[in-house]
């Protein structure tokens, strides 16, 4: 199997995959390979939203969204997909996930 020149990884369909995404996070979110290791020894492998084990394939760099029109991708940390999708969701605001807490926690009927 071929491997990359520059890390030694095998090459998928003729590219680096570990070279790519190192790539795609400096250039998205400004990450060094330092910065990146430091997120990921912070979150111990969890996410950091709901403490459920991170898939590595489905590890999402959270950022926060109001920052990407200034110019600059502020990195809150790493999260699962769910996590993600839900603070995408309620647009980042406290407000309204403290809301649907509370809103949880006044209708709760069953335990899980």
């Amino acid at each position: 199997m071929a491997q990359c020149s520059t890390c030694r990884a095998t090459l998928r369909r003729g590219q680096c995959t570990t070279c790519e995404s190192r790539r795609k996070r400096r250039q998205r979110y400004g990450l060094s390979e330092h910065q990146w290791q430091a997120l990921r020894v912070r979150s111990r492998g969890l996410c950091e939203g709901c403490g459920d084990p991170l898939d590595p394939e489905r590890l999402v760099i959270d950022h926060c969204h109001p920052c990407e029109g200034k110019g600059r991708m502020h990195v809150r940390g790493l999260l699962c997909h769910s996590c993600n999708v839900t603070l995408g969701q309620a647009q980042d605001r406290v407000q309204r996930l403290q809301g649907l807490v509370m809103y949880l926690l006044r209708t709760r009927t069953c335990e899980r």
